[in-house]
């Protein structure tokens, strides 16, 4: 309903009517816009309507008192009789100054302070309302949310997170009409020039419990039925190992007598000796136990392959099996470390931006962006850089690995192709299940988006995500918001070819020719998007148009494909240099290290004083930086990703022993799902709050460390029951012999 309380937030909202938000709250480029132009607003337009927003503030404090007090059931005649019976009751309540009256009123919303910061979501308390019972337990009170756009020429949409919200405290038998004639009545009496806006009884929400929809009941049944398979394959598999177990230890039994027959001839000496190495006689004897078993389990019918392939416990092992042996010979150990490290980057900037949607001081973020610590919070579009070189790179050096077993053939591009989508789709669609059918019902506090962290029109537009074109085709619609990476990645997967077939026909000239001209066409796309859209090369630091940049530059596949071709490049001169077994220059590469490095810092911090508007650059320098930037950020990851591969033993230092430490392996394995699962992560964090969140560093670096933290537990129960057996059958489905 549009509800005259919200008068200092209506200042605020006229300032943005061009600000189109989505179906939720949750959309980070239009929080961005929103934020982008409140940042200018002029804090003076607050001062001279100081007046008025004590004099509402006064009306309001006084008026559900004294309304509901000398309410007359006479004044409404068009309210339910369940509804009269409570509301005559409440009034006699507050005449008589009962006690639990008093808390009815005590838990409306009120006018706060720090209305100039943002804080426009006065959600009273749900808690004390919904636990206030009187009169036998048949009085209860029920948690009403008017809700109404910022502006008030714009389409309402409930559930937004930029939307203007009212808490209330409503008896139980009160429905929807009624609680809006109780309102408008109530709330008359205030003053003609403060009701700038007339009541709308669609802006009432009331909070029911929510039964479960079709979708829901489904996306429960498919997790239902992975679970199921997982506990019996689980069982059969330990059931399997039991058995191989007696007859392993039968075989243990003979060789263990045999030794000691022979170690009774064996000096004392010999026999010390033995002692000192009986620990890693048996690590290796459960290795080979281990080994033993899944070669035996090769020779089991097809369908006990299958099933053994969704044990819970043979895929948690998988997952740890490499932490176990930290010395573990590979040349891109360190890939594993830049994976996750890219992943926590990509959780610290969305805890940040998430947040904003859910607090009740936003506009802090005008001094917060002329702080150079949070050039890490605002440049962290680099981490998805990092992502696609790292994708190139793994496409590159996987498919040269495997056309250098074998001459290239058609199958290999088939198999190239089928790989891609069999090792993305899956878990991503449960995951969008999850998202798209069970998040509404994964909170009900007055800040959660009632549905859910998908807008409605993803219920028909799913499709277009699966085709991996939701980048391309209305952008400004995006279902699943994480999934314009899946988009960009699997496109330039399948447009690869186009320079890995020259490689692997050993026309590498050819290669590197298409790969230059590819990386200029890239450059010169993002020059002329910048141009002919002025203010877009502003990008996140003040921009107005961040809802352009996005739509127009930010998920388009020929603005951001130079990553992933920098990647495709790293990989091949990495497999040359390994074949002629270069030797590492050190001066040459502590050189190109610090280079690397420091391209690394100017891309990140350069634009600080830009940012900060201290010393503004020019609209040249604006899209130059935005044309070479993502490129250079690459090349200069791409050098340390060479040198920590190249010269595993003398290339990079501590940085290569950090990131090839062994405790990334089980984390980088569990990555993927990490990716998905986070955002879930991140809006039940910050939506299940019963007040909006009050915006500082240390809050929110503890909320990154648990979002992070948590963001992987479930990973590993998604990888383990979902991804991993999925991914198993790759060979059963497609390459089994």
């Amino acid at each position: 309903m549009k509800f005259i309380l919200f008068f200092a937030c209506f200042v605020l909202a006229w300032q943005m009517r061009h600000v189109q938000s989505q179906a939720t709250g949750l959309n980070t480029r239009d929080v961005i816009a929103l934020l982008n132009k409140q940042m200018r607003m002029n804090e003076t337009l607050f001062t001279s309507h100081r007046a008025k927003i004590r004099r509402l503030s006064h009306h309001l404090g006084r008026t559900w008192h004294e309304g509901f007090s000398q309410l007359s059931l006479t004044q409404l005649p068009n309210i339910t009789d369940g509804c009269a019976i409570q509301i005559g009751q409440f009034t006699q309540a507050l005449r008589n100054e009962e006690e639990w009256a008093y808390r009815v009123i005590d838990s409306f919303g009120k006018i706060p302070s720090g209305i100039v910061l943002g804080n426009f979501a006065w959600i009273g308390e749900l808690s004390e309302c919904i636990n206030i019972t009187a009169i036998e337990e048949t009085w209860r009170g029920e948690y009403v949310l008017l809700e109404r756009p910022m502006d008030p020429l714009e389409i309402f949409r409930p559930g937004s997170s930029l939307n203007f919200k009212y808490g209330m405290c409503m008896p139980n038998n009160c429905t929807q009409e009624d609680i809006y004639e109780i309102i408008s009545l109530v709330l008359s009496p205030i003053p003609e020039e403060l009701n700038l806006l007339k009541p709308n009884e669609s802006y009432i929400q009331i909070r029911t419990p929510k039964v479960l929809t079709t979708g829901a009941i489904s996306t429960l049944s498919v997790l239902g039925a992975f679970m199921l398979i997982v506990i019996i394959a689980t069982v059969f598999d330990l059931y399997k190992r039991f058995q191989f177990e007696v007859k392993y230890s039968q075989l243990i039994s003979l060789n263990t007598s045999s030794e000691e027959v022979a170690a009774s001839n064996e000096t004392a000496v010999n026999e010390t000796s033995q002692t000192h190495q009986h620990n890693p006689h048996h690590h290796r004897s459960e290795e080979d136990f281990e080994k033993r078993f899944l070669v035996e389990q090769e020779s089991e019918p097809i369908l006990s392959q299958i099933l053994l392939n969704f044990s819970a416990y043979t895929n948690a092992r998988k997952v740890f099996e490499a932490s176990k042996n930290k010395s573990s010979a590979s040349n891109l150990k360190c890939l594993n470390g830049i994976r996750v490290l890219s992943l926590a980057w990509v959780i610290l900037g969305h805890t940040y931006i998430f947040a904003l949607t859910f607090s009740d001081n936003m506009m802090i973020v005008s001094s917060w962006v002329r702080q150079i610590n949070l050039m890490i919070i605002s440049n962290a579009f680099f981490s998805v850089d990092s992502f696609f070189l790292l994708s190139g790179f793994l496409t590159c050096y996987v498919f040269m690995r495997e056309v250098d077993k074998t001459p290239l053939r058609i199958s290999h591009l088939i198999k190239y192709y089928f790989h891609r989508i069999w090792r993305l789709t899956p878990l991503y669609a449960i995951v969008f299940l999850v998202s798209l059918y069970l998040s509404p019902y994964l909170g009900d506090s007055p800040l959660y988006p009632t549905t859910g962290v998908e807008p409605e029109f993803c219920k028909q537009r799913w499709w277009i995500n699966f085709l991996y074109i939701n980048n391309l085709v209305d952008p400004q619609k995006m279902c699943f918001g994480l999934s314009w990476y899946l988009a960009n990645d699997t496109q330039f997967h399948f447009f690869a070819p186009i320079i890995l077939i020259p490689f692997a026909l050993k026309k590498k000239v050819l290669g590197y020719i298409l790969s230059a001209l590819i990386l200029a066409g890239n450059t010169i796309a993002i020059a002329l998007t910048m141009y002919y859209n002025e203010g877009m090369e502003v990008a996140q630091y003040g921009n107005t148009m961040y809802t352009e940049f996005f739509n127009k530059f930010y998920v388009l596949p020929w603005c951001r494909i130079a990553p992933y071709i920098v990647g495709l490049l790293t990989a091949h001169i990495f497999i040359q240099h390994k074949k002629s077994a270069r030797k590492n220059i050190k001066l040459l590469d502590y050189f190109l290290w610090l280079i690397a490095l420091t391209t690394m810092t100017l891309m990140v911090f350069g634009p600080y004083r830009d940012a900060k508007g201290e010393e503004p650059l020019s609209r040249t320098a604006r899209i130059f930086y935005q044309s070479f930037s993502r490129t250079a950020w690459s090349v200069a990851l791409g050098y340390v990703i060479y040198s920590c591969a190249l010269f595993n033993n003398g290339g990079g230092g501590f940085v290569n022993k950090i990131l090839s430490c062994w405790i990334w392996s089980p984390l980088s394995k569990i990555n993927y799902a990490a990716f998905l699962i986070h955002v879930l992560v991140l809006t039940w964090f910050n939506a299940n709050q019963e007040h909006p969140l009050h915006l500082q560093h240390s809050l929110l670096v503890y909320a990154f460390v648990s979002n992070w933290i948590f963001s992987y537990v479930l990973a590993f129960f998604f990888h383990v029951f979902i991804e991993a057996p999925l991914i198993g059958l790759e060979k059963f489905l497609f390459f089994h012999r």
